[in-house]
Parts: C-alpha cells; structure tokens; sequence
C-alpha cells in the first residue's frame, strides 16, 4: 500500500521475487511527494559513506538500519538505476542527484521497473482499513472494495506534505492492531520566530555559518552550512535539520534560543583582534563601515540594535565594552525559536511505527505473520542529504523480499 518510493520499490522487489503483486495508491498518480524531493531534483541517497557512518545521523535508531544498509545500501540503489539507464551526479556533501535534475525521471524508472516485474498499480484506491483473522492480516478494505492479499506491506508515508496524500492513516491502523506508534512531528521544517517580524530580514540567505541550539543555556545541539530569513522565522538546510529537535525542546522547557555564529571559522579572540585592528585602520569612520566588511548589508542594521552602537559612531569611540559585545553578537546572534512550521511545509515525519515492533531483518510486524512496514511510515528520520530516502529504499529493499529470499 503506498506509490511513493518506498511502495514502489518494495512492490518491484517483491514481484522479482514471484509473488504476485498489487499495489494500491490513493492519488491519482503514484509517487507525488517523490517529485518534490531535493527542490524537485531529487537527492536519492548519499555516496561514499560505510553503512556505519550512514546508521549516525539517526542516533540510537540507527542500529536498526544495519541489516537494510548492509543489504542494500548507496552503492546498490546507485548501481541499480544505472543498470537501468539512469545516470547520477555526486555533489556538495556527497548528495547524489539524477544526472537529468528532475525527480521525475526517478519516478517514471520506478513505475516503469515495478510494471515490468508485473506489478498491477491501482491509483485512486484509498484504504480504510485492515480486515485481520487470528494473527494474519487477510485483507485491505478500500474505497472500491476490498482486496485481499497473502502478505502487506504498509509504505503510506507520514504526515508530511499532507497535500500529496499523506495523511498519517497508516498510524491509525497500527493502533488498531495494537501496533505502538511513536507520537509524529514534523522534521526537516522551517523554525518560527519570535523575532521575525522586526528582523524584516525576509530571503537573507547565511552561507557558511553555524546555528546552535541552547536549552536551559546549554548547548545542545548545532549545524554547519546555510539558513534563511523568512516571514515567519528561519528556513534553509541547517534550520530544518535542527528542527526536530527545537521542537522536542520546545515541548519540555521555557528556556530554548537559537544562536547563529556568523563566523564560525575564527574563535573569540582571533575575532577580537581583528576587531581591534580594523577600529586602528578606520579610526574616524563610523561603526557602520566596520560592519560592512563583516555582515551582508541587509543584517547590518539589525546587529546595530542589537549591538546597541549608534549606526554612526565614530569608531575611534568605541570601548573595549562595546567591541566585546560586537564580537560576541558575531559568534552569537540570538534568535528565539516560538515553534515549527508544521506538517505542510515539513519534508519528513519524526515518529511513527515504533522500531521495537519490527524486525530489522524483514521490516514485518513482531505480532503478525504476514504485515510489513516500509518507508517513512516507521520510526526513522535522518537529516537532508539523502539519508531518509535511503531509508525508504533499504527497508523497502527487505520487505519486499519479506525473508523469503
């Protein structure tokens, strides 16, 4: 169930394999979220990363995917779309794109591979329910009937991105069945803001700056790379992925700041000697032209009323007070984080089937016999790059197969 890539792919492997496969999609096409992936480029995985470097990102959770990546990890889903004409392009942070730029080439090989192996897709079929006997799941109730089937794989999707179908049904399904689900949130999302509005610093793009989550004035997490201003807070690659946590954060704790270092590439001191030596060459200048040679202009007059400096004051004024406060708004321009976007604007769902219900091997629920989980759906969600569509490839990659191979 499912025509996203997850469902794609596990309804090809498992056609491969003989059985006989059907695969239901509520939308009218299969694979809309896919098109969007990467800003519509789409980022299938992530290069020459050891299955081990690729399990970190996810933390403790990343265990689990050790037996999918050692089965079929980047290498594999990189020799399979070449073998089957689609070439890619390795950039930036080892982020592999098809070399054509267009998710949507990626898409029609998957429907294309599933048809061939003789895969029968069925769009507009949306499911309502699981019809269960004893430990089995016999059949799946949709909106044109029901379809009943020896073994299911459930590769619905999250929450995110709710306008393409995913709507989180799959988890009220799970419940059903006495399935534990982890709570969803949204992940890989912009941050609101609560200085958003009197920033007015709306499409300012950061590159090459470090954005550091404190709670309770500890730091807690942090990222390296680009962010951007928007109406409502922060966006960008190193926003997003710090996201999920902001909002668990959030939901624990008053005291939670975001803090950018605009130069994260010179330490305290090294930042305030060369304050002291560019105050020594513009002595008669003002503050503003100190500024310029290190902030985009449109930040500059924010970090002024931060910095609380007249915009105009001759620099040989400064005081040693005053160039300490600049120096650490330069490692620390602060930001208070209100929430996150939510589910519409989120790329990847954290939560879901919890882990503790699957085997890793087989990606089948421990208490049925026969339902399988795949994809998104489960309780795996690791930062942009690639590493979240090659979670749905890997555990798509074994249930498919289902341990009958």
């Amino acid at each position: 169930m499912g025509g996203g890539p997850a469902g794609l792919f596990a309804a090809a492997e498992a056609a491969a394999g003989g059985e006989r496969t059907l695969l239901v999609e509520g939308n009218g096409e299969t694979g809309k979220k896919l098109l969007l992936t990467g800003k519509g480029r789409c980022n299938f995985t992530n290069a020459g990363l050891s299955a081990q470097t690729l399990q970190e990102p996810f933390g403790r959770k990343g265990r689990f995917l050790h037996t999918g990546l050692a089965a079929f990890g980047p290498e594999a889903i990189c020799r399979f779309f070449d073998e089957r004409g689609l070439a890619s392009v390795v950039e930036r942070g080892k982020r592999v794109f098809p070399a054509s730029g267009d998710a949507r080439t990626v898409r029609d090989l998957l429907v294309e591979e599933a048809r061939r192996q003789g895969v029968t897709i069925r769009t507009n079929h949306l499911v309502r329910e699981l019809l269960r006997e004893d430990r089995r799941i016999v059949a799946v109730r949709t909106s044109k009937g029901e379809l009943r089937a020896r073994r299911i794989i459930v590769a619905t999707g999250g929450c995110s991105y709710g306008r393409t179908g995913s709507r989180g049904d799959a988890f009220g399904w799970a419940r059903e069945l006495g399935i534990d689900v982890v709570p969803p949130r949204p992940a890989i999302v912009p941050i609101r803001t609560a200085e958003s509005g009197a920033l007015n610093l709306d499409g300012l793009i950061l590159r090459n700056v470090a954005l550091a989550l404190f709670v309770g004035g500890k730091k807690t997490d942090s990222r390296f790379g680009e962010m951007q201003f928007t109406p409502f807070g922060i966006s960008g690659p190193i926003a997003m992925d710090l996201a999920r946590n902001v909002g668990e954060a959030l939901e624990g704790n008053d005291d939670v700041t975001l803090s950018i270092d605009l130069k994260p590439a010179l330490d305290a001191a090294k930042i305030d000697a060369r304050l002291i030596r560019d105050i020594e060459k513009r002595k008669g200048y003002p503050f503003s032209s100190l500024l310029a040679g290190l902030l985009p202009r449109e930040l500059i007059a924010s970090f002024v009323d931060l910095a609380a400096v007249a915009v105009d004051r001759p620099l040989n004024g400064i005081t040693k007070e005053e160039r300490q406060r600049i120096a650490a708004l330069l490692k620390g321009f602060p930001l208070t984080p209100t929430g996150l976007l939510g589910f519409d604007w989120a790329l990847v769902t954290s939560g879901g089937i919890s882990l503790k219900e699957l085997d890793p091997r087989t990606m089948r629920a421990k208490a049925w016999e026969n339902l399988h989980f795949a994809g998104e759906v489960i309780d795996l969600d690791g930062p942009t790059g690639g590493y979240n569509l090659q979670v749905c490839w890997s555990t798509a990659f074994l249930a498919g197969r289902g341990g009958t191979r």
